[in-house]
């Protein structure tokens, strides 16, 4: 995950706009468990583009990983604002309005 952090981490130098780099990056950090790096990598994947559900499922994938719950929530509300048709977010958000 390191090396893959580290060459995305270069794409994104050489182009800040790279929404695909921010969210890749994102995914390794989540798989070392560092879930406030990949927040911040899928927020700026979101203020490249507002409208994808998937930086939202994402970043309310990694808040609920770093037990950040009503902001998990609120992401995954944002998701189906976008897509009423998100079944992802309709099952995250009923799971965690569950379990909270």
């Amino acid at each position: 995950h390191d090396r893959a952090i580290a060459d995305y981490t270069q794409v994104i130098r050489l182009d800040q706009n790279s929404a695909g780099s921010y969210s890749l990056r994102g995914y390794a950090y989540e798989a070392k468990g560092d879930h406030d790096r990949a927040i911040a990598d899928y927020t700026q994947v979101i203020r490249l583009q507002p409208d994808s559900t998937i930086a939202y499922n994402n970043r309310g994938n990694a808040y609920e990983a770093g037990a950040y719950y009503t902001r998990a929530i609120a992401d995954y509300e944002k998701a189906l604002q976008i897509n009423s048709d998100d079944q992802w977010a309709r099952d995250a958000i009923a799971r965690l309005k569950q379990g909270l």
